[in-house]
């Protein structure tokens, strides 16, 4: 029946087909999925491998926690052949940026067709394959269950709204998702939630989240850093909307009570920062964005540093007395608490942390973060950590302690692969 549909769409994506040849980016990807032209780049001259281990990941997200995995996996098994396939442009985009010094071929996924299946199959000739957080296909994991190639899900993570719809249809999952051979969750929650669907027809641990082995920790100590020379800081990172809106509120009347601070605001969407600039000037607040600046924290002198450059977040965080973890005062399921733990800061976020809602509670109770539910406990918290620097050290001490309980998450997720497979060492 799936298949039946599928091929029902198929031929009526042919209508749009012309439309879509008329679009550069859709073109190459739609080619590159088809098969043609099916590789981005290969290492070359390819090394001499015992195994050929293929790694999915669906797009931006996946990839990036898919970089500490294949990491892990070319210090474990060297001489094994790393394939990374994604299916999105940005996602093969970020291989290119985050994973060529450890993968040796960067690929589309193929459509879920048992043609174009069969063809990437030929082509990577995969002894096994780690599918990361999240784009489960029927036919894929059909065939290579047909063809005995071992297939386990990794970082797997389950929202409850998800459970909700494979339960709707659990007589079409169920025997799919019982073809894995195993599946390593992100959190204990997620391992719950797969098992309420599966029960115990596949081996399942919870591994940990890849994504935290991505952070590397602070190389100094917070006390003797640049950060201990600077005036109190305030780094809000990956804000939202209203977000940039309330800490510009927030942090005049700050500056106001408490004199010499900073406010470093990184938006989530950087076309944004022209509009916060705005703002802030509008408060009468000196304004700079990242990119009018030297690179040197040191010299930075204005009271607000717009972030309008991706990728420099985490680094950021180190220059934090106090860190807030944006997307979360408004339901966007906020960003990783984990960024700003990694490097010792205290951590503040809101009510809405539903993307990361383990890690949040872990950093709550291990005493490295605090849940700020509005703007008059925000205000305050903030106030506290501004004025009491040691205290704010303290509780980023124990953000670092949690930070270091959750990283292996590679290693560990390599060590149960290992286990159900029995893939031994490549």
């Amino acid at each position: 029946m799936y298949n039946l549909l599928l091929a029902i769409a198929a031929v009526m994506a042919l209508a749009v087909l012309p439309a879509l040849m008329c679009i550069k980016k859709r073109r190459a990807t739609l080619f590159r999925r088809l098969g043609w032209q099916a590789c981005c780049w290969r290492r070359r001259p390819q090394p001499a491998s015992d195994s050929t281990i293929w790694i999915h990941a669906l797009s931006v997200g996946e990839v990036l926690s898919a970089t500490a995995l294949a990491h892990a996996i070319r210090q474990r098994w060297p001489r094994a052949r790393i394939v990374l396939s994604a299916s999105t442009q940005t996602g093969i985009h970020t291989a290119h940026t985050h994973l060529r010094p450890d993968v040796d071929e960067i690929r589309f996924f193929p459509f879920d067709l048992p043609p174009l299946i069969a063809l990437a199959r030929h082509q990577i000739r995969p002894n096994l394959v780690l599918l990361v957080e999240t784009d489960l296909w029927p036919n894929f994991l059909w065939l290579m269950r047909f063809w005995r190639i071992p297939v386990c899900w990794v970082n797997a993570r389950l929202s409850s709204r998800s459970l909700d719809g494979y339960r709707r249809i659990r007589w079409f999952w169920q025997p799919l998702l019982c073809r894995l051979n195993g599946i390593g969750a992100q959190s204990e929650t997620d391992l719950q939630r797969i098992r309420t669907l599966l029960g115990t027809r596949v081996p399942m641990q919870m591994t940990g989240n890849l994504k935290v082995d991505r952070m590397h920790p602070a190389p100094f100590n917070r006390v003797n850093s640049p950060c201990a020379q600077r005036p109190p800081t305030i780094v809000a990172g990956s804000t939202h909307g209203q977000e940039h809106v309330a800490f510009i509120a927030l942090f005049h009347q700050l500056k106001t009570e408490l004199g010499d601070l900073q406010l470093i605001i990184a938006p989530r969407h950087c076309h944004r920062a022209d509009r916060i600039v705005k703002r802030a000037r509008a408060a009468g607040l000196t304004v700079a964005r990242y990119s009018e600046l030297e690179l040197a924290p040191e010299t930075w002198q204005h009271e607000v540093i717009v972030i309008d450059r991706l990728g420099i977040l985490a680094d950021l965080y180190a220059l934090a007395d106090v860190a807030f973890v944006g997307g979360s005062r408004i339901d966007r399921g906020g960003h990783n608490p984990m960024e700003p733990a990694a490097v010792g800061a205290p951590v503040l976020f809101g009510p809405f942390m539903d993307d990361f809602a383990d890690l949040a509670e872990a950093l709550v109770a291990g005493g490295g973060a605090v849940r700020i539910d509005n703007d008059d406990q925000l205000y305050q918290t903030l106030r506290l950590f501004l004025k009491d620097r040691m205290q704010g050290q303290s509780v980023g001490q124990h953000a670092r302690a949690v930070f270091d309980a959750h990283h292996g998450a590679g290693l560990r997720t390599l060590e149960f692969v290992d286990r159900v497979t029995g893939m031994g060492r490549p």
